[in-house]
């Protein structure tokens, strides 16, 4: 976040001067991205990407959609009991 502040201070000193637009550029799209970038690197890691694969392989093995049964589901159930 500090990279961000600083690259923000050489950014606007580039633009009241009117110099190196592709740096006010680059300085734009950082400071868009940052949730972005900040999120990937928080939460995408090696060992949640391997469990949300684990998790949805054993989804994909099991048949199972979701873990959840609608209503009309749970009647055809019981229907199906009687």
């Amino acid at each position: 976040m500090g990279g961000s502040w600083v690259l923000e201070i050489v950014a606007f000193i580039c633009e009241t001067q009117k110099f190196c637009k592709p740096l006010i550029v680059a300085a734009d799209i950082i400071k868009c991205s940052q949730g972005i970038i900040i999120f990937l690197v928080t939460f995408c890691n090696r060992d949640m990407i391997r469990a949300i694969r684990e998790r949805t392989h054993e989804r994909r093995l099991s048949g199972v959609e979701s873990a959840t049964c609608s209503l009309t589901q749970d009647f055809q159930l019981k229907q199906d009991m009687k």
